[in-house]
């Protein structure tokens, strides 16, 4: 190991304290679902664009390859922007922690009729048991594990009532679902048998506007 590697494991501690520090501040904060109206909320395709490009310089550093889709338009949803890009970096946070030097990661906007999915994945070994996981998010996710941060998530998601999901991504690694409700109605039914799937919405039309998100080059 040279100068340059422990250079950038000390890039990477320090991202990892600052992370922490995000998402226990966002623990603290209750979720601010934005009123309705004109101009509520934030543009989540800005929110994205900026936060991937924080972490583009790390990922370049770790020879990570990695890719934004859907980011190229507005995409308006009722949440307030600190706390989506406090999910972002929770979420590429553990991708960083819990992937190997190297490990392509992408981040997927999906702008439905009434709902915004946003997806996280990385070609990782993926979760064994995302379920497990799920329920480490709703503990104190103070050790460390893989649920670090999976509960500002998902507070943030059903304070829209939507919710997330994690399953198998087409990387070939873990794939986190964020189900961000734009008309404030209950959430999308789910399906049983199929870990980590879409689910059924109230507006069929929708389904044919989320497609899977392509693998890297």
């Amino acid at each position: 190991d040279g100068p340059a590697a422990e250079q950038t494991r000390s890039a990477v501690e320090q991202l990892e304290r600052e992370v922490d520090t995000i998402i226990r501040t966002a623990r603290d904060a209750k979720p601010q679902t934005a009123a309705a109206g004109p101009g509520a909320g934030c543009d989540a395709a800005e929110v994205v664009r900026e936060r991937m490009g924080f972490w583009s310089a790390l990922a370049e550093d770790e020879g990570r390859k990695w890719r934004v889709a859907g980011a190229d338009r507005p995409v308006r949803i009722p949440v307030a922007r600190t706390d989506l890009a406090a999910c972002l970096d929770a979420l590429l946070g553990n991708v960083f922690r819990h992937t190997p030097e190297g490990t392509a990661f992408a981040v997927d906007l999906h702008n439905g009729e009434d709902a915004v999915i946003v997806l996280v994945s990385d070609a990782g070994t993926g979760i064994p048991d995302p379920e497990a996981a799920m329920a480490r998010g709703r503990g104190s996710g103070t050790d460390g594990s893989t649920g670090l941060g999976l509960d500002i998530v998902r507070r943030m998601a059903e304070s829209t009532g939507g919710d997330v999901r994690i399953g198998s991504s087409v990387l070939g690694g873990t794939e986190v679902r964020i189900w961000i409700q734009l008309d404030g109605r209950a959430a999308p039914v789910r399906q049983r048998g199929h870990r980590g799937a879409v689910r059924r919405r109230r507006h069929p039309r929708t389904a044919a506007t989320i497609n899977r998100p392509r693998s890297l080059p």
